[in-house]
């Protein structure tokens, strides 16, 4: 019973751990994205 609950909290725990990492990177990806777009933009269409 100990370990369901041990093994339980550590599953929420590294899921609350990778959905902060994923939130701290959004904004990184969404600079990455906006500056690639506005750069194919700039360039002229073969």
């Amino acid at each position: 019973m100990r370990f369901t609950t041990i093994m339980r909290q550590s599953f929420s725990f590294s899921a609350h751990c990778i959905m902060r990492v994923v939130v701290s990177s959004m904004p990184v990806c969404a600079l990455i994205t906006t500056a690639t777009v506005s750069t194919a933009a700039r360039l002229p269409i073969a």
